[in-house]
């Protein structure tokens, strides 16, 4: 079982559709992980699509395929970088936390603990 050590989020405007989202959601994940010098890091994701473009290793011709290579650069900076699919019924961390975004209008970042709002979620998730 893991912790929480800090999470991000904010506004994608300029995203094209839910796979973009989700993909920039990733990539600033990573990039906040790098930022943070974590070395281990265990990304989930409910789009399974997201998920197999980062798990391939062969080339990706798709509209996002360039940006994923570019992402895959990030993933030097770790020692274990691990990406999993989970059914978004297990994925109500993301969930609330877009909701927050959306109704407050401002990007939230937080550091080793999580926002009360969160907690019980949280706990939910890690059991």
């Amino acid at each position: 079982m893991g912790s929480v050590l800090g999470g991000l989020a904010q506004h994608s405007a300029h995203c094209l559709d839910a796979l973009h989202v989700e993909f920039s959601a990733i990539v600033a994940g990573l990039q906040l992980a790098r930022d943070k010098g974590w070395r281990r890091i265990h990304i989930e994701s409910d789009s399974a699509i997201i998920i197999n473009k980062f798990n391939r290793t062969g080339p990706d011709l798709s509209v996002l395929g360039s940006h994923v290579h570019a992402a895959r650069n990030l993933l030097r900076h770790f020692d274990d970088c691990i990406f999993s699919f989970i059914p978004k019924c297990c994925n109500s961390v993301a969930h609330s936390l877009a909701t927050h975004v959306c109704h407050s209008g401002a990007a939230l970042f937080f550091d080793s603990s999580c926002p009360v709002f969160l907690e019980h979620i949280v706990l939910a998730d890690m059991h």
